[in-house]
């Protein structure tokens, strides 16, 4: 069974554990869902149609976890490409046959680690957890769904479990979660939002780099 936390075997995007924490994401925010025309600010609509997007990859595995604002939408990018998924692949979105929309924001955002590790070998060691698991053109800071309280219970057990942390761009809210802002340099760092979605040494500066890198060399995912 999955925990309240959503701590579970696994836990790969798609499967039978992540589909139940997104059902668990869904019950707490089903109130809210219910009257969203009176809460959600027409500026920034959520997509509830397919679902909960709590987290990408494998989450209880991958020795780099980014704690992402929400599943992001653009042109390209259906929230169904979101559930796509491939045995062997627990970051899908790196797989040949992904959708084209979803496939390229991730293969832009891992370029450098995947030039020099190979895609199916980041898509074992980096896995993405969202702050509002819930697809949207825009991440808007000020809506606190309740399903928060159990996105920031995910990212602490992830933490406790010795992963190394990053800010995605615009995340900035996990830092007022104190076991997030306590992690020490060698466990957080973040991406400026200035330097765009790219995870690379230019963004994250040469040490955060270094320690990425080390932690994915050595993952054993074979």
């Amino acid at each position: 069974m999955l925990a309240a936390d959503g701590r579970a075997g696994g836990m790969l995007q798609g499967d039978d554990e992540w589909r139940r924490l997104a059902g668990a994401v869904h019950d707490d925010d089903a109130a809210w869902l219910a009257n969203r025309d009176a809460h959600a600010r027409p500026a920034w609509p959520i997509v509830t149609s397919t679902g909960a997007v709590p987290s990408l990859g494998a989450v209880w595995t991958a020795p780099v976890v980014l704690l992402c604002a929400h599943p992001e939408l653009d042109a390209a990018t259906p929230p169904a490409g979101y559930h796509f998924s491939r045995d062997g692949w627990p970051l899908a979105a790196l797989h040949p046959s992904a959708p084209s929309g979803l496939a390229e924001r991730w293969r832009r955002r891992l370029a450098s680690l995947v030039d020099l590790f190979g895609a199916q070998h980041v898509a074992h060691s980096v896995a993405a957890v969202y702050l509002n698991p819930w697809p949207g053109r825009v991440f808007d800071a000020g809506l606190v769904l309740p399903s928060r309280q159990r996105m920031l219970a995910l990212a602490t057990r992830v933490a406790e479990r010795d992963a190394a942390l990053v800010i995605a761009p615009g995340a900035e809210a996990w830092l007022a979660h104190p076991p997030i802002a306590a992690l020490p340099p060698t466990r957080r760092c973040a991406v400026e939002l200035s330097a765009g979605e790219d995870l690379d040494a230019a963004a994250l500066g040469a040490e955060s780099w270094d320690l990425l890198c080390s932690r994915i060399a050595v993952h054993a995912w074979l």
